[in-house]
């Protein structure tokens, strides 16, 4: 078990001071507030994690109490096309919890089989209003495996996002999606303790419509369908 108890401070920088201008990347015309003071954070986070020979599991659970919390909210206007942010303060709360749980079913002559289970959940509001803070990421579950045997490993990734509906109010919702993964590595030693991994990678196989509600370009670029990823790793 583990408790940790923290206070910390955060200056602004300098993009929350001065901007006032286009930021193509994230399509906003984002405008500063050269007023802004500390952001203040008072976190509690519980932690248990358990270990054994064939069990591995970790939960985690966490609040956080922000004084000037800082980011950056729609306007409700446009400039030049691109809809206009403004950095701000707010007092807000966070909290949720992250668990996994991962058993060893196979152990033997050098094959290994892994599996284990998954899910992560926040929640941020502000005080004042009770609104939801924007890019705030929905509840996940899933699942994975991994295979090894030798210089041979590989994986599987399942995970369910929900439709995320508790929004900010000039913010749009995002719906649920499946995401599965699959990835193959083969090692080779070169000695002197150079490691050469060749690998192939499937992502979205599934080929679903995945926006991720963390991302500011959520509604117009969603990520990448169905794709594949040959490569190779070098670690010395």
């Amino acid at each position: 078990m583990a408790l940790s108890i923290q206070r910390s401070e955060r200056h602004p920088v300098s993009s929350e001071l001065y901007a006032n201008g286009e930021h193509l990347a994230t399509r906003q015309f984002e405008v500063g507030d050269d007023d802004l003071g500390l952001e203040t954070a008072y976190g509690l986070d519980l932690s248990y994690r358990h270990r054994s020979e064939r069990w591995e599991s970790s939960v985690s659970v966490f609040y956080v109490y922000f004084d000037d919390y800082i980011l950056a909210e729609a306007a409700g206007d446009e400039i030049s096309d691109l809809p206009v942010y403004a950095y701000g303060t707010v007092d807000t709360t966070f909290w949720g919890l992250e668990a996994e749980l991962e058993h060893l079913l196979i152990d033997e002559n050098g094959f290994k089989v892994r599996v284990a289970i998954l899910g992560d959940f926040v929640n941020a509001e502000n005080r004042d209003t009770g609104d939801h803070l924007p890019c705030i990421p929905p509840v996940r579950i899933g699942g994975k495996l991994r295979v090894g045997y030798g210089d041979w490993d590989a994986g599987l990734l399942v995970r369910h996002a929900f439709s995320q509906n508790d929004t900010n109010p000039l913010e749009t919702d995002t719906d649920s999606y499946t995401e599965l993964k699959l990835d193959l590595g083969y090692t080779f030693e070169l000695g002197n303790g150079v490691d050469l991994t060749v690998f192939a990678r499937a992502e979205n196989l599934l080929d679903e419509e995945i926006r991720h509600h963390t991302s500011f370009l959520k509604d117009l670029a969603p990520l990448p369908g169905r794709n594949f990823t040959l490569g190779a790793r070098l670690e010395f």
